[in-house]
């Protein structure tokens, strides 16, 4: 079965193959194989558009074989300089296609790992969206190799695969159920959990908790320190007064052993700084999120004689 990407000339094919496998009878019900196959043409025509709005897919069976039939991806990538190429939309990581391929097989991972509840928390941190199920268990997904966190952005990718297992679970000649890439099983879903997979969670999109996470190089003002333990600091960063940690532990020791000549309060720090906060559905930070961490002191202190411009 192929999956290919039409678009006009100057385009060319990018191909990821896949088999999925049903365990059971040799023979599959005309009806379930057509479910399921459409199915699974919409779930990767839904990521492509997410990915790359200028591509198109289509879904073919390009050979069969005893309780199982293969399924080939290819997306279609521009020549032009001016559009993507087929490694950018991944950051060179992967092809489109093996992109939309990894998704698909993530959709289910998801789907699987919900177990036919609504997710307890969504979260996006950088490039990783973590996934609590109702039990407490947690899914990472790396966008840099998965756009699975789509999943919780359209209805539509938890309505296809509802469909699929909905049709599977009925049909009672089908067993487990694999994906499988270059021969090795990527994923699987036993019979028992069809009637879990059925299940419809997401009827509306869920809100992602969205983190942003950023990272600066920056003088900050030292309005109280902890000379003695590790809580956090009270500085002063952009005019605005902020609570730090201070991860950078041997300059911290220093502190604390009396060993930085002048140190006190109103000295300013040379510092590298992770900054955390959340954001809305218009990626808009949400109040009272933000985390600010010194990750390391970058230079040497400067004393109030020798920052005159700071107090002005």
């Amino acid at each position: 079965m192929a999956i290919t990407f039409l678009k006009k000339q100057h385009y060319q094919e990018d191909v990821s193959r896949f088999v999925i496998k049903f365990d059971g009878d040799n023979e599959i019900d005309a009806e379930t194989l057509s479910t399921v196959l459409s199915n699974v043409a919409e779930i990767i025509k839904g990521i492509t558009a997410e990915i790359e709005p200028e591509a198109y897919a289509r879904l073919t069976i390009t050979s069969t074989k005893e309780g199982c039939f293969e399924v080939d991806l290819a997306t279609i990538i521009s020549y032009l300089p001016t559009l993507f190429g087929a490694t950018v939309a991944t950051g060179g990581l992967l092809t489109i296609a093996s992109l939309c391929t990894r998704t698909f097989k993530d959709i289910l991972d998801i789907k699987k790992h919900l177990k036919g509840e609504k997710p307890e928390k969504v979260e996006k941190k950088g490039d990783i969206t973590e996934i609590k199920n109702y039990e407490g268990a947690e899914l990472l997904i790396n966008s840099k190799n998965s756009r699975a966190d789509i999943y919780f952005q359209n209805p539509k990718f938890d309505n296809c695969t509802v469909n699929i297992f909905n049709t599977l679970d009925s049909d009672t000649k089908r067993t487990d159920f694999h994906l499988i890439q270059q021969g090795e099983k990527q994923l699987t879903i036993k019979k028992e959990e069809y009637s879990r997979m059925a299940v419809s969670v997401m009827q509306e999109e869920i809100n992602q908790i969205i983190t942003i996470q950023e990272k600066t190089e920056a003088n900050v003002f030292v309005k109280k320190p902890d000379f003695r333990g590790t809580s956090k600091w009270e500085l002063m960063f952009l005019g605005k007064p902020i609570k730090a940690e201070i991860k950078d532990k041997d300059w911290l020791k220093k502190v604390h052993a009396g060993e930085i000549s002048g140190f006190g309060a109103k000295v300013t720090v040379p510092v590298s700084m992770l900054i955390e906060y959340d954001v809305d559905g218009n990626n808009d930070p949400i109040a009272n999120t933000h985390k600010y961490t010194v990750l390391k002191v970058t230079g040497n202190i400067i004393l109030p004689s020798e920052n005159k411009d700071f107090f002005k």
